[in-house]
């Protein structure tokens, strides 16, 4: 099953969220397909850092291997403004792979990260955020109906719910985000409800003066996620 996990924002021409209506539905999906047919994710290389911008799709993680491979010197990815998945299949992969390759993963103070990029983001064998970073959550949808509506042995909570204890060595903080908001909303982590699901491998750290390589790009797509 393929789970769509990205946040509505106005940048972007699909807006995935739950439906009744089965036109709708079918609206969405045909969106979705229009989505990974191309890519959508822009990625930047500045020394050992691999800076991500943009939603996730089923390209994006040829997109990060081809990066490595030309760089094989990167060891840090860096999310700058990103607003989720539209293959979470694919984005658990990617996340693995980062994982057996000992990527860190880093948040700069004004990054603003959410649902399928938080995945990603836990992907990193050290996790380093910068205070002023944020991360959103949200349940997941199938497109018919979302996750916390499931019976907890359903097995639609296989896929989201075993990717995050291979990440963070148990599943508690799935559970909690499928409660946290529906998936056409979403709630921003409280930086106690971080610091409770280990979500970051060392102490907050003081915001540094790095930028993003995005310029207008980054403010934009950051303030339309935050409208949400």
């Amino acid at each position: 099953m393929t789970s769509n996990h990205l946040l509505a924002m106005p940048l972007l021409i699909a807006v995935l969220f739950v439906s009744a209506c089965q036109t709708k539905y079918m609206t969405e999906l045909a969106e979705v397909t229009r989505l990974n047919a191309s890519e959508i994710t822009e990625l930047e290389i500045d020394g050992r850092r691999l800076y991500l911008l943009g939603p996730l799709n089923s390209k994006t993680f040829d997109q990060v291997q081809a990066a490595f491979n030309r760089h094989p010197e990167i060891d840090t990815l860096v999310l700058t403004a990103m607003p989720g998945s539209v293959d979470d299949e694919t984005t658990f992969e990617m996340g693995r792979w980062l994982r057996l390759r000992g990527v860190k993963t880093h948040l700069l103070s004004n990054s603003v990260i959410a649902s399928g990029a938080v995945d990603l983001f836990l992907s990193g064998v050290e996790r380093t955020a910068e205070i002023g970073a944020q991360l959103g959550v949200h349940s997941w949808s199938d497109g018919r109906q979302d996750a916390k509506d499931l019976q907890r042995d359903h097995h639609g909570h296989r896929l989201n719910a075993s990717y995050i204890e291979e990440m963070l060595g148990i599943d508690t903080f799935y559970w909690f985000t499928i409660d946290a908001a529906p998936s056409e909303d979403l709630h921003w982590l409280e930086t106690s409800e971080v610091d409770h699901f280990a979500l970051l491998t060392s102490p907050w750290q003081k915001p540094s003066e790095d930028r993003t390589p995005f310029g207008a790009e980054f403010t934009e797509m950051r303030a339309a996620l935050l409208e949400n």
